[in-house]
């Protein structure tokens, strides 16, 4: 028996500078039998271009490919007509701007033919900064592996999905075309269209994980994923789709769900830092040395003292011109003397660690 055809569905918006190496990426798959759907959603820039300087070489390297430019509509809808269009067996949506591994739909679809009861799969990768990109680049920095910012497990992974949101790393799923089909596709009203997916698929389907890193996550300015006014419209529009529809299994469950809402609030969105005057004489400290700390210091407001990491690798260096201390640090301050600022992404770690501690949110940290 042959292989089993892969769908892979891409839609591109505005990428002119990615779409051309995202293409390359998909074509240098070592896997064969691959059907290429392709949507320009509206693009204003020269992306078409750059997909017509390609279409000789997408129409001789793949099973089938479709491509069509179009009005804009946005992602979950364009999806959502890949999705009827597509023959294959497996679907594969992807991002116009990101990287696959040669031999990521090749190790997917061997995940997903040995656990036949699995609605979807995913994997590991990196997120990286476009300079630091090569196709032929295998490894980026530990610190930014998906599986360093998220604890993935396989199974039925409902709770542990809502709990984590947004837990799954998009770019790396592989999904059943007929656990698509059964579950209506993306939600086209919604903002954000896969966390929401994530959630309905684990509460009926197991979703694997697969340790392998098969893909790289390109960071720019013009990312949407992260960011609170997208998610937190689609979070709340999901809090009441749910209430409605009963996917929470228990009051346990929507509890989890307002504690990420709460996140997004906290960490993502833009602080009012004039209500937080009374921190403008106490030593400052910040806790997170990755990229949302660099993020957040261009408009820090108030003068750090010093920083902290729980990376030993990070510890008594510098990030920034300012020193990294170990967490425990903290604990020698006078409680009333220090302020703690959280920019790191884990912030529920962070928060565990520090109300075990005795220091109350808004009064000794944010």
């Amino acid at each position: 028996m042959g292989e089993a055809l892969v769908s892979v569905i891409i839609s591109a918006y505005n990428h002119e500078k990615y779409i051309g190496e995202t293409l390359k990426s998909i074509i240098n798959q070592t896997y064969t039998n691959i059907e290429l759907i392709l949507f320009n959603d509206g693009s204003k820039d020269k992306t078409h271009e750059v997909i017509i300087s390609l279409k000789e070489e997408l129409n001789k390297r793949f099973t089938d490919f479709h491509y069509f430019s179009k009005e804009n509509e946005g992602i979950s809808k364009t999806f959502n007509r890949g999705i009827k269009l597509a023959r294959g067996k497996y679907i594969k949506v992807f991002g116009s701007d990101d990287i696959l591994y040669p031999n990521a739909i090749s190790e997917l679809v061997i995940y997903m033919e040995r656990y036949k009861k699995y609605g979807a799969v995913f994997g590991n990768g990196y997120h990286a900064f476009t300079s630091l990109i090569s196709l032929n680049k295998k490894r980026y920095s530990e610190d930014n592996r998906f599986s360093k910012q998220f604890k993935f497990k396989s199974g039925y992974i409902h709770r542990h999905i809502i709990k984590n949101l947004p837990l799954i790393p998009t770019i790396t799923v592989m999904f059943r075309k007929e656990v698509l089909d059964e579950l209506g596709g993306y939600d086209e009203n919604l903002p954000c269209e896969d966390i929401d997916l994530y959630v309905r698929m684990s509460n009926k389907y197991m979703i694997g994980f697969m340790k392998k890193n098969i893909a790289i996550h390109r960071l720019h300015d013009d990312n949407n994923g992260l960011k609170p006014e997208i998610m937190l419209p689609t979070l709340n529009a999901m809090l009441k789709k749910y209430d409605v529809s009963g996917i929470f299994k228990d009051s346990e469950e929507r509890k989890l769900f307002l504690e990420v809402i709460y996140w997004v609030e906290r960490v993502l969105s833009s602080v009012n830092w004039n209500r937080y005057d009374f921190i403008k004489d106490k030593k400052i400290i910040a806790w997170g040395t990755g990229g949302l700390a660099k993020k957040y210091l261009k408009n820090f407001p108030f003068e750090i003292t010093y920083f902290v990491d729980k990376n030993p690798k990070k510890q008594f260096g510098k990030f920034e011109n300012y020193k990294v201390l170990p967490p425990h640090s903290i604990l020698k301050e006078k409680r009333e003397e220090i302020f703690v600022v959280i920019l790191s992404s884990f912030y529920q770690e962070i928060d565990k660690w520090l109300q075990s501690r005795g220091l109350v949110f808004k009064k000794h940290y944010y």
